[in-house]
């Protein structure tokens, strides 16, 4: 009878004891996380329930091995305390430094009751590190930040991967502030850790339009597209008017002309002065522009003031007319020839002294460089004068009788430079002579040895 009883309430006790009391594990585990593989430098959030399986109250101390990773792990609660079958959540976080190597790491969670050690739970953690490319846009400047005008803009960039895997397919879009057609696109090559690839960009500006501040816009892009990276840089262009003067000259024999160009080849509006100087010498100019005159010393300084836009050309044409120069050498080379001429021609004067007999002397002269030949002298005496003709100096070739006088001929034959001939005779009025009269012009012709014949006449002579 006894031992049906103790039977009884062995069987009354199994029956009345909580299934949990005799689970395999104490505590059941759960745990949820965002994600499995990470980059090295990210971190993986671990969201993890614990329930306790035990009939009575306890507390859990928790810890997370992984030697020697246990550096990676921030858990927020290190000891739990559970009702019977209560549930708890909490959450760990595991973040492997930036240079972590690619591979599968092994974390272990353990869950040990304080009360009672032997109660203890553990469950594994895999955790992958995958390879990354991290590229970055490193270097994205202009070689200067003023720039003259005409002067090309270079842009110099650099990109590096920094990460722990092989960069592919990036692109580097660069972008002129308000110049769409400028937008250029740089493709990167694949790219291994650590590796940098750089590329200078170059831009050459309208010297004659483009002046002022710019800005460049560079943005990074990975091989999916995602913009990484966008950085900017300004420079600038000067504002200036560059002016140059081309002067050109064309002569004929008439006329010089002048062709002066102001051409502005700057990017800016701007002002000149084209200034031409004359000489003192008197001259008969025609201009296409009428400038403005002013005299200085004597000479004559004409000026010409142009406002130039870029690109914007001003000419002043001029011309010098030589014809007067002509002229004014036809007269000098007459006057020369006119004045040689009378230096080669014989001179002849004639002179009458006063008395009864009055005596004619003719003197004659060779004032040319060169041999007189072939001399003759002829003077006319009036016919109110009787010619003594044993009274001449020179005995005449010839006399002739003629209705107005009596013409006498000498023919004196080679007279050398220099030399003088003088002929005389006397002459007796047939009546009184009353009132003025005149003896007419003696007359010498002569030849050079050249052959040039020369004629001239004396002065008449008044006889009182």
């Amino acid at each position: 009878m006894t031992s049906k009883i103790v039977f009884a309430v062995v069987i009354l006790s199994l029956l009345l004891t909580p299934a949990s009391a005799y689970s395999e594990e104490p505590y059941t585990i759960n745990i949820h996380s965002d994600r499995d593989a990470i980059l090295a430098g990210q971190k993986i959030t671990y969201t993890t329930t614990i329930t306790n399986n035990l009939n009575y109250t306890d507390t859990v101390e928790l810890s997370i091995t992984g030697d020697p990773q246990t550096t990676w792990v921030t858990l927020n609660d290190y000891s739990i305390k559970l009702n019977q079958s209560e549930t708890k959540e909490f959450k760990f976080y595991i973040s492997p430094p930036f240079d972590t190597p690619v591979s599968r790491y092994l974390f272990r969670l353990k869950a040990i009751s304080k009360n009672n050690t032997e109660d203890c739970v553990s469950k594994d953690i895999n955790m992958y590190v995958i390879e990354v490319s991290k590229i970055d846009l490193t270097i994205f400047a202009t070689d200067k930040d003023y720039y003259l005008v005409g002067e090309k803009v270079t842009l110099t960039t650099a990109v590096k991967n920094q990460g722990t895997g092989k960069s592919r397919n990036a692109t580097l879009n660069v972008e002129l502030t308000g110049l769409s057609r400028d937008q250029k696109t740089v493709d990167i090559p694949s790219l291994e850790v650590d590796q940098e690839y750089m590329e200078n960009i170059e831009y050459v500006f309208d010297r004659h339009m483009d002046k002022g501040i710019y800005e460049l816009t560079g943005a990074l892009l990975d091989g999916s597209g995602v913009d990484i990276k966008t950085q900017t840089v300004q420079f600038e262009i000067e504002k200036r008017a560059i002016i140059k003067q081309k002067r050109d000259e064309t002569s004929t024999i008439l006329e010089k002309t002048i062709t002066v160009q102001a051409t502005n080849n700057g990017n800016d509006r701007g002002t000149t002065q084209i200034i031409e100087d004359m000489s003192k010498i008197p001259q008969i100019i025609e201009f296409d522009k009428e400038p403005q005159e002013q005299i200085i010393g004597g000479d004559a300084k004409y000026t010409w003031t142009c406002d130039l836009e870029p690109l914007q050309t001003c000419t002043v044409t001029y011309k010098i007319k030589y014809w007067v120069y002509f002229v004014m050498a036809i007269v000098i080379i007459a006057l020369i020839f006119a004045v040689l001429n009378i230096m080669e021609r014989p001179l002849i004067t004639k002179k009458c002294e006063k008395g009864r007999m009055r005596t004619v002397t003719i003197e004659i002269r060779n004032r040319g460089r060169r041999l007189m030949d072939d001399v003759m002298v002829q003077d006319l005496v009036p016919t109110m004068f009787n010619v003594a003709e044993s009274s001449t100096t020179i005995k005449p070739a010839s006399i002739k009788r003629k209705k107005n006088g009596t013409l006498l001929v000498w023919k004196l034959g080679k007279v050398a430079s220099n030399d003088e001939r003088i002929i005389s005779y006397k002459i007796k009025p047939i009546l009184d002579v009353e009132g003025k009269v005149k003896l007419p012009r003696a007359k010498i012709i002569a030849r050079s040895s050249s052959g040039v014949k020369y004629k001239s006449r004396s002065q008449s002579v008044k006889i009182d």
